[in-house]
């Protein structure tokens, strides 16, 4: 007895006929795509149906425009690629050098708070001499930052006073001359600062002992009251 051949599938039913509606249906909707893109408009074309994106800046993409981007864009000779064409500020690992740690302070004013302080002491008629209160004892590896505030006064107006930093007895850096206020008895406000470098003259961590000194002039020098200070700053930090 012969076989009966099984019923013949519809020619919409094959697989064949499946894969290729589906790609003539692509094929389709990329032609409408495309003829929006350029700004056709007809039967079968409509506006572009992508929304364009936001972005913050420019930079938080590689490309610098919004909307429907063509793959073919940068398919064009001597075209760079996009991660190669970045802005330099867009650069965020640019290494920069920081110090480990700060400088390490040093002042007379702690002590000069809780001990007090000599008031309106008078400097001697000549010399150098060391202004009371004005010493500071550092150890440090390298460059230091000597700062010296003073309120000085003199029976002489217009009288000229002169101020020098010493370091372990010897004077370091100019003498500094001030010319008082042209009334008598008017003190006038001293700031002055040095850096020096011990380090390069003695051995490493020595103490050492900054001092602030001061000359009269023609006139009885002294200081107002107590208000004078001394400060230091290590510039190398340990």
């Amino acid at each position: 007895m012969a076989r009966t051949p099984p019923p013949a599938e519809s020619s919409g039913n094959k697989l064949s006929d499946i894969i290729k509606g589906a790609v003539n249906s692509a094929v389709t909707q990329s032609g409408v795509n495309a003829q929006a893109e350029v700004g056709r408009v007809g039967p079968g074309f409509g506006p572009n149906p992508l929304q364009p994106r936001g972005f913050a800046s420019p930079q938080d993409v590689y490309d610098q425009s919004v909307g429907y981007e063509s793959p073919f864009n940068h398919l064009a000779p001597g075209a760079m690629r996009a991660m190669w064409s970045v802005p330099d500020v867009a650069v965020t690992h640019t290494p920069v050098n920081t110090l480990t740690s700060a400088g390490v302070p040093n002042s007379t004013q702690s002590a000069q708070i809780v001990g007090g302080l000599v008031s309106n002491p008078v400097s001697p008629a000549t010399g150098f001499n060391t202004v009371p209160n004005m010493q500071l004892q550092i150890v440090t590896n390298g460059p230091v930052h000597v700062i010296a505030n003073l309120s000085v006064q003199s029976n002489v107006a217009s009288d000229l006073v002169q101020f020098a930093f010493y370091r372990d007895g010897n004077q370091v850096g100019q003498i500094f001359t001030h010319t008082l206020p042209s009334t008598t008895n008017t003190a006038s406000l001293i700031h002055l600062a040095i850096i020096d470098n011990p380090a390069l003259v003695a051995s490493f961590l020595t103490p050492h002992i900054y001092a602030l000194n001061w000359k009269a002039g023609t006139g009885v020098l002294k200081a107002a009251t107590t208000q004078r200070s001394m400060y230091s700053l290590k510039l190398t930090p340990y």
